[in-house]
């Protein structure tokens, strides 16, 4: 979460975006500013008086003839489209003024937090694409000002706000042009009641798009603004004033709906719109914190789009920022954990689009996962001498994790800490194993203190974009070190394994090492969606539940859906820490996939990276459904995958066998976007027997090792790169060969 506001960072304005779109300016951009003094020092005015003179003003309708074809209605939003967006509140007008140049927005909602000196409470959107409109705001300026320049500007209200200065009643307004397709039959009113509204929205044939509750001299009043209800502005809606959470609430199930605006009302409840829902995700809040309604906000994939501050409190209603199918991911993670703590999910395809994402910013304690970042660098280091990972001999304690009691006075590291008791050595690479595949947390200490200390492997996170990262104490120490908990992102993660796997931060020789000294097996559920899996229990305890899958319901034999598994490659690290008996459970997993689509009958893997987190849960077994469930972000690629093999039909990718001592192996770069390529070849332990540089023109290989001589019988890995003239690596598969003579 960023804050920025000089008042008080605790009282701050939130800044938040999701996408980045394309700049583009905003068309009216147009405001009043007045002199503003505190309202104690002013003499109050006549209300009454006042609000007669409003009413014999503006309780006429302002309408403006409909011409042209209808856009979309409910201003506030974009149900079909996914945007960037910023909340800010208790902020200048100054403040907001700059926010909408740097992030080229437009207001959708504006609230007063303090008359005087004037804050606000306002969301905004990336003025580009579904949301692009001619609009423009006020604020500090009286009725006659607003009527007039909405007919000068032929333009429409889509958001009202009230608010008294010195005794004189002001205005801040949002507005968007009410011409050509955006084109509206509109009124608006304010220090009114329910019960003029409700004969307006009789006589006009309207729906209200904003409804406002407030009080000037001890009544309360209300402004409303409307537009007219047919054509392709027909919606079927209600609203409701003085209205319970719990009212509200039963009115959304019974009317299948949900909220567009809401406002304070009397006492502890609010006023609200709402219109039938089309079957799209929405929530609502009430009485909490700006961090809970913003975290609640990216928990649930969506955006804010009205926001009530009250009594240091914020109600706001969000609607879905992100696809269906994250947002049916989510709802599973959801389900599993009992909405306790927080989690997320990321699948972003290699050089490609971020295909889902909840919470990819959001800083969470990693546990074991946190590791692939030390391995990285170990191979980073060595990636011009892979054989070093095989002689260098490393310092490994071998002791056991014997200090189990956090509580114990004086004692710094807390339960399963490494100890230094016992001191041997090995080589890096089963040193690097032991880390990633059994997650030995002395091994782990043994490569942090060797490559540069916490200091050390933080910085080399932030030289490669893991800007977010924190190394704050040892992994296995949760407790431990009087530190804070390590801290990552599923953002930085996916920076990590794409780098490691694109070429960017490592070679295709040194990436293959990279994934063969951690595991790297089908994990469970991606074979599920692809086959199916059934319930399975151990002693009477489910282990693990029932997956989908995909193949059969696409036609394929399980011959193939066999062969596509087999085709699958990964490299992931989990982790989990149990640190307390209440809701302080972590369970994460963060890692690489390669997914073996065909074209032409051959293989043309598409690469992503993914991550799933969750934190602060009940227990461990439901942050590890959740962490499971989260897989489920792969369905629609691996469903994508599947197809392509059906119109392929039926095919098998067999190893390379050779049965004599005269074999070749011939490498040709082909295509436009293919300029050179490589190729490395590992034994079973992952050591480099034979490697190339970049070649151009393609190379013929005979089975030998770097010295020339013949490879002995047995069965070793291989990995091809493809890079194309810009130097992406766009093709970089693992497979086995098996030599036999």
């Amino acid at each position: 979460m960023k804050y920025a506001n000089a008042i008080d960072p605790k009282e701050a304005a939130i800044v938040h975006t999701l996408k980045n779109l394309r700049e583009q300016s905003q068309i009216l951009k147009t405001r009043k500013k007045t002199v503003l003094t505190d309202p104690k020092e002013g003499s109050p005015m006549n209300y009454r008086l006042f609000r007669n003179f409003v009413a014999l003003v503006l309780f006429l309708p302002i309408l403006v003839t409909v011409f042209g074809a209808h856009a979309l209605a409910q201003e506030k939003r974009s149900l079909a489209a996914q945007t960037g967006w910023w909340w800010y509140y208790n902020v200048s007008p100054d403040f907001v003024g700059t926010k909408l140049n740097d992030n080229q927005a437009r207001l959708i909602d504006i609230k007063v937090t303090q008359a005087s000196p004037l804050l606000f409470s306002v969301v905004m959107v990336k003025n580009t694409g579904a949301y692009q409109k001619a609009w423009g705001w006020y604020y500090g300026v009286d009725a006659g000002f607003l009527a007039s320049q909405m007919t000068v500007l032929q333009s429409r209200l889509i958001d009202l706000e009230t608010y008294v200065v010195n005794g004189q009643q002001k205005f801040a307004a949002v507005f968007v042009s009410n011409t050509g397709a955006q084109n509206k039959g509109w009124w608006w009113y304010f220090n009114t009641s329910p019960d003029f509204i409700a004969k307006k929205i009789k006589d006009n044939k309207a729906r209200l798009i904003d409804l406002d509750s407030y009080e000037i001299d001890g009544n309360r009043l209300y402004s409303a603004v409307m537009i007219s209800n047919k054509g392709a502005d027909k919606k079927a809606w209600w609203w409701y004033y003085n209205a319970s959470p719990d009212f509200i609430a039963n009115k959304l199930t019974k009317n299948k709906a949900l909220l567009t605006s809401i406002d304070r009302g009397e006492g502890d409840t609010f006023t609200v719109i709402m219109e039938k829902s089309s079957g799209q995700a929405a929530w609502w809040n009430y009485g909490k914190s700006a961090g809970e309604l913003y975290n609640n906000a990216l928990q649930n994939g969506a955006r804010l789009v009205d926001v009530e501050p009250y009594d240091d409190l914020y109600a706001g209603l969000m609607v879905t920022d992100v696809s269906a199918e994250t947002t049916r991911v989510n709802e599973l993670m959801r389900s599993a954990v009992g909405n306790t703590g927080y989690w997320g999910v990321y699948l972003k395809q290699l050089d490609g689009p971020v295909l889902g994402a909840i919470n990819e910013r959001r800083p969470f304690e990693p546990a074991s996962m946190m590791k692939a970042l030390y391995h990285l660098k170990v191979i980073k280091q060595f990636e011009e001498n892979l054989n070093i990972l095989n002689t260098q001999q490393q310092p490994f304690s071998l002791s056991a994790n014997v200090d189990d009691d956090p509580t114990t006075p004086g004692d710094e590291r807390g339960s399963g800490c490494p100890t230094y008791q016992q001191i041997a050595v090995d080589t890096l690479a089963n040193v690097l194993a032991k880390m990633m595949k059994n997650s030995d947390n002395r091994a782990t200490d043994a490569i942090l203190l060797s490559f540069g200390g916490k200091t050390g492997m933080q910085n080399f996170a932030h030289s490669i974009g893991m800007n977010d990262t924190e190394i704050n104490h040892h992994i296995g120490c949760p407790k431990g070190d009087g530190e804070s908990p390590n801290q990552l992102t599923l953002h930085d993660a996916g920076i990590l394994y794409e780098g490691a796997a694109d070429g960017t931060l490592l070679k295709p020789t040194s990436f293959a090492v990279f994934q063969q000294l951690m595991p790297n097996s089908v994990l469970g559920r991606i074979s599920g969606i692809v086959k199916g899996r059934v319930t399975q229990f151990k002693n009477g305890v489910m282990t693990a539940e029932p997956v989908t899958g995909e193949a059969k319901k696409l036609g394929l034999t399980d011959a193939q859906a066999d062969a596509f598994i087999n085709a699958i490659q990964m490299a992931w690290k989990p982790g989990q820490y149990t640190v307390c008996g209440g809701n302080c459970n972590d369970v994460t997993i963060g890692g690489w996939a390669s997914l073996p689509f065909k074209s032409g009958g051959q293989i043309v893997p598409k690469q992503y990276v993914f991550g799933v987190f969750t934190n602060d849960v009940a227990t461990v077994a439901a942050g590890g459904l959740a962490r499971d469930r989260g897989l489920e972000i792969f369905r629609q690629e691996i469903i994508a995958a599947l197809k392509t093999w059906k119109a392929a039909g039926a095919s098998s990718e067999l190893s390379k066998t050779s049965a004599n001592t005269g074999f070749s192996f011939k490498l040709v770069a082909e295509g436009t976007n293919a300029k050179e390529l490589s190729m490395a070849v590992f034994d079973a332990s992952g050591r480099a027997v034979f490697q190339t540089d970049w070649v151009a023109n393609g190379f013929v290989w005979h089975g030998q090792d770097t010295q020339g001589q013949l490879l002995a019988n047995g069965v070793y890995l291989y990995v091809i790169a493809v890079r194309t003239p810009d130097g992406r690596v766009v093709r970089n598969e693992v497979k086995k060969l098996i030599i036999v003579r």
